[in-house]
C-alpha cells in the first residue's frame, strides 16, 4: 500500500501529572517476582506481556450478538472476578458434557516484548466442531471464550517502584480481535474487531507490579472465516505512550499529485491523541514550518467552529485543507500549536512533516480526497475518461463506473486501483470509494453508501483543482460493480438507487448479515423481541428488496468453490430475480474460489461493462407494471421518480406497486405507507398528468407534489413542509443507527457536574474511541450541550431527567428521573421500569429538523455501561430506536431486555416490547 510518511519531533514540558492511574491486581507477586521479567540493564522503562495465559471457553454466542451482553461468565459475577482454578468447571452448551474448565494459551513475543501473538482454539477433545457444523453450519463454529495475562511496565533500573500516583507510566494497549478487555477489572468495551488500529487505549499503569489482562474473544465467520478446527490470533500492541499530543504519521490521509498538483480540494487529515492522565488539549491552529519561518499557508478544521479539543486519551482525526501547494513538492513540513488545560497562557508546538507519494500522470487510477458528510477526510480512487475512449457520437457526457471493494481491502493498493486494468479505454469515470474504513463503513450502508455518494460529488472539485479539461460526467449515471462484501454492496444500491444505475455486476456477494451467518446461536429469547431485531435490519435484507432493481439489467457471478461466501447467495438472488418477474445474467465460474486475479473482469464481464458503458450508457426503461419497496425511507432512492417519506409503521416494510400502462395516468396501489411526493423524473420517463391513488383521483403538478394518508386511511395532497419540525422525517428515519446519519461530527455531552462521576468521563472516551476506530468518525466530547462545536448528532451521557431532555422526551411518552423511566407507546399503554441496580437505557430522540441524539442511561454504572454497548458500531446488532436493559442482559443477552421498540412517525412507540 501506498501510504503516506510523517515524521514527528515533540517540543514540550516533560513533566507529567497523572491523576488517574489504575491499581494492581489482587495478590500481586512480590517486587522481586516482578524484576525476574524484566531486563535489569534497561536504561527506560520495558514492556513486558506474560507468556502463560489462563483461557475459559468455548461458550455458546450467536452472530454480532456480544454488543448485547450474552456472557454466560457474566452470570457467576464475570470473568474478571473469577480465580483460576483447575477443578472449577463451567457449564457449556458447546462442549462435550456440557462443563468446561481452565486450559492455557501461548503468548510469543514480535517485534518487541510489548507486541505479540497467540492462538485460542479448541480441539475436537473439548467441541465436536465437526458435528456442530454439520447441524448449525457455521453459526456452530462460532464462539466465545476469556483469556488472562499480565502486563507489567519495568522500572528504570536501579530504582524500585514506589506505589504512588507519581509513579504512573502512560501506555498505550492496542488488543485485536476483541470487543472488550478489563485492565486490572477495569472495562474496556469495543476493543478492535477488524484490525484497524485506529484508537488504542491510553492508560497510566504503576511499574513494577503485573497488571491483569482480561480478554474476551468472540469468534466472528465473517472476520475469521470457517477454517476448521475454528482458532483466531489475538494481536496484543503495548507501547509506551509520550504522556503528551501525539501525532500518527502513518495514518495520514493525504491526496495523490497528478501532474504537479493535489487530486481534490487538498483535504488531508492527521490523527492526533492526547496521551495525558488529565487536562485536555486544546488546538489552535497549524502553519507551515519552512527555514525557522512559519506561514499560514493550510486551512485548520475549516468547515468546523474552529475549536479542537482532545480530552485526555482521546484521539482524533485532524482535519487540514492545504491551500497552496509547492508544485510537485514531495513535503510538507506543518507545527501544530496548542495549550494544554492548565498550563497557564504558554503556546506549545509539535512539528510534523508531511510526505506525499510520487507524482501520477492523471489519466492513472490515484487518490483524491474529500469530505464525508460527517465531516472527516476521506478519499477514493479515481480514473478519469482516457483519451483513447471511444465514445459514442454524439457523445453524451460519460457515466461513472462505480466499484466497491470487499472486506479489508484498501483502494491504496495497486491491485485495487488495476482492477480494471483490462478496460483502460473506457467511456467512463472509474470510481472505487474507500467506504472510510477496509469494511466500506458499515458495509456499504448508510456510512458507507454517504462516502460514495460524497466521493461522486466531489469529482466537480476534483476536476476544478486538477484543471482537468476532458470531457465532463453523468453524475446520476452509474454502472455499479463489485466484489465479496463489495457485490453485497452492489445489491445495496440496486435496491436503493434504482434510479441512478444503467446495469450491475455483484460478484461473489452476500444476501445480508443475518443470511451470511445465520443467528441460530444467539440466547433464546422473546419472539416478539427477535423479530424487532431483525425489523431493525430490514433495510439490509437485500432479498426482501428484490423489486426495486426490476428492470435494471444484471449481470451476476460468482467462483463455484467460493467456500468464503458461498453460492447459493447469487443463486438465490438469481432466483428470487425471476419471482419478482426479472431475469439476471449468471456466470458460475468453474474451478474458482472466492477471489482470482483478474476477478472483475473475467469471461464475458468486460463485454457486459463495454455494452452499457460504450454502447448504452442509458437509465434502462422500468416496465410498464414496477414496484417500490421500502425498509426505511431514510436510505431509500427515488424509483421512477416516486419517493416514499415515511411508512405507517417501522417493524413492517411498504411498498407502492405502480401500473403505468397509461403513461398520463398512473394508477397506485400502496401498503403501510404515510407519506410520499413525486421526485425527479427518472431519465426517459415522463411524469404522469393524474393518478389514482388507492382508489382516488389527483392531478400530478410536477416535482415536489406529496400526499399523506390520514388516520382514517384517506390520501390528501400537501404543500407544506412545516410537519417536518414535529414528526420523524428524512435522516431520523431507521433505527438506532440513523445516528450514523450526521451533517456533521458527533458531540458526546457528560451529564451536569452536580451528577457526574469519573466513570462518565470514561466513558466518552470509550465512545469517542469506538466512534473512531470503527467509522474514522471525529467526536468532540462537552461538558453541556450549549458547548456544541458542531451540527452533527449528538450523544447524551447520563442525563436522567426528563426536563434536561427537552419537550421532545415527553411528547414521546418518556418520563424519566432518579427513580425510573415510564414508557407509553402510542396505543396508551404504559409502564414503569424502576433504576434497579444493573438497568441502562439506549434510545434515539429528535435533534432540530432531521437530526438526533441518543440518550443513554443508566441506574448506576454497570446499567450505563451496558447500555452504552449498543451505540452503533458493527453491523448486523439489530438495535430498535429504543431499549431498556436488565442485569440479566449480561448473560441473556436480548431475553434480558425489559423493554424495545421502534417509534413511527409522531416519535411515539409502536407496537413494541413492554
Amino acid at each position: 500500500m501506498r501510504l503516506p510518511h510523517l515524521t514527528t519531533s515533540c517540543t514540550m514540558r516533560t513533566s507529567i501529572l497523572p491523576q488517574i492511574f489504575l491499581t494492581p491486581y489482587p495478590q500481586l507477586p512480590s517486587i522481586n517476582e516482578v524484576h525476574l521479567q524484566c531486563n535489569v540493564n534497561a536504561s527506560v522503562p520495558l514492556l513486558q506481556i506474560s507468556s502463560n495465559w489462563d483461557t475459559l471457553g468455548p461458550f455458546q454466542i450467536g452472530t454480532r450478538e456480544a454488543e448485547w451482553g450474552a456472557d454466560p461468565l457474566r452470570y457467576h459475577g464475570g470473568f474478571q472476578h473469577l480465580a483460576h482454578n483447575t477443578a472449577s468447571l463451567f457449564k457449556s452448551s458447546l462442549t462435550t458434557n456440557g462443563t468446561v474448565g481452565w486450559s492455557t494459551a501461548q503468548f510469543k513475543p514480535t517485534s518487541s516484548p510489548g507486541h505479540g501473538t497467540m492462538t485460542i482454539s479448541f480441539n475436537s477433545s473439548v467441541a465436536d466442531w465437526e458435528f456442530l457444523r454439520s447441524i448449525y453450519g457455521w453459526s456452530g463454529i462460532q464462539y466465545q471464550a476469556w483469556a488472562r495475562g499480565t502486563l507489567v511496565v519495568c522500572p528504570e533500573f536501579p530504582a524500585l517502584p514506589r506505589r504512588d500516583a507519581s509513579d504512573a507510566i502512560p501506555v498505550t494497549l492496542h488488543i485485536s480481535p476483541t470487543v472488550e478487555y478489563f485492565v486490572d477489572k477495569k472495562p474496556y468495551f469495543g476493543g478492535d474487531m477488524f484490525g484497524y488500529k485506529r484508537s488504542p487505549s491510553v492508560l497510566h499503569l504503576m511499574p513494577g507490579v503485573p497488571h491483569t489482562l482480561d480478554i474476551r474473544i468472540t469468534h466472528d465467520i465473517r472476520a475469521f472465516s470457517g477454517a476448521m478446527p475454528p482458532a483466531l490470533e489475538i494481536a496484543i500492541e503495548a507501547d509506551l505512550a509520550t504522556g503528551g499530543l501525539l501525532a500518527e504519521p502513518e495514518r495520514a490521509i493525504v491526496p495523490d499529485v497528478v501532474d504537479g498538483k493535489l487530486a481534490g480540494r487538498g483535504w488531508v487529515s492527521i490523527p492526533v491523541r492526547n496521551e495525558r492522565a488529565a487536562g485536555s488539549i486544546e488546538i489552535l491552529g497549524i502553519l507551515v514550518e519552512e527555514n525557522g519561518n512559519t506561514s499560514p499557508t493550510v486551512g485548520f478544521n475549516e468547515g468546523n467552529n474552529t475549536l479542537f479539543r482532545l480530552a485526555p486519551g482521546q484521539s482524533r482525526p485532524l482535519k487540514v485543507r492545504i491551500t497552496d501547494f509547492p508544485t510537485n513538492a514531495t513535503s510538507i513540513p506543518l507545527l501544530i500549536q496548542y495549550h494544554v488545560e492548565g498550563g497557564g497562557s504558554e503556546i506549545e508546538h509539535l512539528s510534523t512533516s508531511l510526505a506525499f507519494p510520487a507524482a501520477k500522470s492523471i489519466y492513472n487510477s490515484h487518490i483524491f480526497t474529500f469530505l464525508h458528510p460527517s465531516g472527516i477526510v476521506s478519499y477514493a480512487a479515481l480514473r478519469p475518461p482516457s483519451p483513447n475512449a471511444t465514445c459514442r457520437s454524439p457523445s453524451p457526457d460519460p457515466p461513472i463506473l462505480l466499484s466497491l471493494h470487499g472486506a479489508g481491502v484498501d483502494v491504496h493498493s495497486d491491485s485495487v486501483q488495476d482492477v480494471y486494468a483490462k478496460l483502460p479505454d473506457l467511456c467512463a469515470w472509474l470510481l472505487l470509494p474507500q467506504g472510510v474504513t477496509l469494511w466500506g463503513g458499515d458495509d456499504w450502508h448508510l456510512w458507507g453508501w454517504a462516502d460514495v455518494e460524497a466521493a461522486i460529488s466531489s469529482i466537480p472539485d476534483w476536476m476544478e483543482s486538477t484543471g482537468w479539461e476532458g470531457p465532463n460526467v453523468d453524475l446520476d449515471k452509474w454502472v455499479v460493480a463489485g466484489h465479496s462484501n463489495g457485490g453485497q454492496g452492489t445489491w445495496y444500491a440496486l435496491t436503493h438507487r434504482s434510479d441512478k444505475i444503467i446495469a450491475a455486476t455483484p460478484l461473489s456477494g452476500y444476501l445480508s448479515i443475518s443470511a451470511y451467518v445465520p443467528y441460530h446461536m444467539w440466547h433464546e429469547t422473546d419472539p416478539k423481541k427477535s423479530g424487532l431485531i431483525l425489523t431493525a435490519m430490514n433495510s439490509y435484507r437485500h432479498e426482501l428488496l428484490v423489486d426495486n432493481y426490476v428492470g435494471t439489467p444484471i449481470k451476476q457471478g460468482h467462483g463455484q468453490l467460493d467456500d468464503n461466501v458461498p453460492t447459493f447467495h447469487s443463486r438465490r438472488m438469481r432466483l428470487l430475480s425471476q419471482e419478482a418477474g426479472w431475469e439476471t445474467e449468471y456466470i458460475e465460474f468453474p474451478g474458482r474460489g472466492h477471489w482470482w486475479e483478474g476477478v472483475m473482469t473475467d469471461n464475458s464481464l468486460p463485454a457486459f461493462v463495454n455494452h452499457y458503458i460504450n454502447e448504452q450508457p442509458e437509465i434502462p426503461p422500468l416496465p410498464s407494471k414496477f414496484s417500490i419497496v421500502v425498509a426505511n425511507p431514510a436510505d431509500m432512492g427515488s424509483r421512477g421518480g416516486v419517493i416514499v417519506e415515511q411508512l405507517e409503521v417501522y417493524d413492517q416494510l411498504g411498498k407502492i406497486s405502480i401500473d403505468r400502462t397509461n403513461a398520463t395516468t398512473w394508477v397506485l396501489r400502496t401498503n403501510n405507507v404515510r407519506r410520499w411526493r413525486i421526485g425527479k423524473e427518472r431519465p426517459g420517463l415522463a411524469l404522469p398528468k393524474n393518478i389514482l391513488l388507492d382508489a382516488q383521483s389527483f392531478h400530478i403538478f410536477g416535482t415536489g407534489d406529496m400526499f399523506v394518508k390520514s388516520t382514517k386511511g384517506k390520501w390528501k395532497s400537501v404543500h407544506s413542509q412545516s410537519w417536518r419540525e414535529k414528526e420523524r422525517s428524512g435522516k431520523q428515519l431507521g433505527a438506532l443507527d440513523a445516528f450514523l446519519n450526521t451533517r456533521g461530527h458527533f458531540t458526546i455531552v457528560l451529564p451536569p457536574a452536580a451528577q457526574k462521576q469519573p466513570y462518565h468521563q470514561e466513558l466518552a472516551i470509550e465512545i469517542s474511541r469506538n466512534l473512531y476506530q470503527y467509522y474514522s468518525a471525529d467526536s468532540d466530547i462537552v461538558e453541556d450541550i450549549r458547548y456544541m462545536t458542531g451540527e452533527g448528532n449528538v450523544i447524551l451521557i447520563d442525563i436522567k431527567d426528563s426536563k434536561s431532555l427537552g419537550q421532545s422526551a415527553t411528547d414521546m411518552g418518556l418520563s424519566i428521573n432518579e427513580e425510573g423511566i415510564s414508557m407509553q407507546d402510542a396505543s396508551g399503554k404504559s409502564k414503569i421500569y424502576p433504576m434497579e441496580p444493573g438497568v441502562g437505557a439506549i434510545f434515539l430522540r429528535p435533534l432540530g429538523p432531521e437530526g438526533v441524539a441518543i440518550v443513554v442511561i443508566g441506574a448506576d454504572e454497570d446499567g450505563l455501561r451496558s447500555a452504552a454497548r449498543l451505540v452503533p458500531l458493527r453491523t448486523g446488532v439489530g438495535q430498535p430506536n429504543l431499549i431498556i436493559l436488565g442485569k440479566e442482559a449480561g448473560w441473556k443477552g436480548v431475553e434480558g431486555a425489559l423493554a424495545m421498540g421502534m417509534f413511527d412517525s409522531k416519535w411515539q412507540l409502536f407496537n413494541g416490547f413492554l
